[in-house]
Parts: structure tokens; C-alpha cells; sequence
């Protein structure tokens, strides 16, 4: 288990715990399902939104999917690759020590993210997305360590990789 404090992605102040081989936490409290995708080389896949630099490919629950679907279509929709079996490597939770905003969105206080790992199907080349990314590659895992673009995901592929790797 690792324990953050105050990351942005959350009100501040907050509490950001990763649970390594957690069980699924209460479906309606995952916003977001991230995927740990190795190919047959043991690179590993990123893709790029916007201007927020490289990070694991990812999905929000959608209309009733467990969180594999959601996983899974993340990793298609942001990169053209399919994967195989999707496992739950992880869970992290957000516990939200503020004043819940009037802006805010997800649930309140606390909240879950998923973290699964897998492989892709064949030797498939990751394409950008129209209107989902920019880009997405598979780096050598010591070069997607240095892309990632903040120490909370780097933290976090990291202890993945050392677990799952």
C-alpha cells in the first residue's frame, strides 16, 4: 500500500491510497479504469490527450459496464489495440478531506480508480484516436518511467511493473 497526499486531480486537501492487489472496490464509487498494456516485446503502452503528456490509457464507467469493459474499451478507444485478459492488478483510493465544489462531478468523499494489466492480442501498432489522443506508442519500460508526465503515475507504473512486469 501507498499513500499520497494532495494530488490535483481531487479537491485538495486529500488522501490518495494505492492498494496493490485490492479486490474490486463498490462499482458505483470507480470514476476511471486504467490499463497497464505490455506488448510481446515488454514495452509498454501510452497514449497522449492534449497538452497532459503521457499516461496509461484509460476509461470512465459508462451505462452499466463492469469495470473490465470499461478498461478495455479505454484502452481501444485511445489507442486502436485490443487487449487480452484484462486482471486487477490494483485500486486507488481518493479520500476528498474538503469542502465538496459545487463544480465537482464525481462521488463525494471518496472515490476509486482501477488498475488492470494486460497483453495485447498479436503485434498490433497503437494508432492515435480522432478526438480521444494525440498519440500512443509503446515505450521500453524504463523509457515510459521517464514519459510519464507526473511523479503520482510514475509512482504508480512503477509498482505495476515491479508487481506485474
Amino acid at each position: 500500500m501507498y499513500e499520497l497526499k494532495d494530488c490535483d486531480f481531487a479537491p485538495i486537501p486529500n488522501i490518495v491510497t494505492l492498494n496493490v492487489g485490492a479486490d474490486l472496490p463498490d462499482i458505483s464509487l470507480i470514476t476511471a479504469c486504467f490499463t497497464l498494456v505490455f506488448n510481446t516485446k515488454g514495452q509498454i503502452l501510452l497514449v497522449t490527450q492534449d497538452k497532459k503528456g503521457w499516461h496509461l490509457p484509460a476509461g470512465r464507467p459508462e451505462g452499466g459496464e463492469s469495470p473490465a469493459e470499461t478498461a478495455s474499451k479505454g484502452v481501444w478507444e485511445m489507442s486502436s489495440v485490443s487487449t487480452d485478459t484484462l486482471t486487477l492488478i490494483a485500486n486507488r483510493h481518493v479520500q476528498i478531506n474538503a469542502d465538496c465544489p459545487s463544480d465537482y462531478y464525481e462521488p463525494y468523499p471518496e472515490q476509486y480508480h482501477c488498475f488492470f494489466v494486460s497483453q495485447v492480442l498479436d503485434a498490433q501498432v497503437p494508432e492515435p484516436v480522432e478526438g480521444q489522443t494525440h498519440l500512443a506508442k509503446f515505450f521500453d519500460p524504463e523509457d515510459a518511467l521517464k514519459a510519464l508526465f507526473d511523479e503520482q503515475k510514475k509512482l504508480l507504473v512503477e509498482t505495476m511493473i515491479k508487481y506485474f512486469g
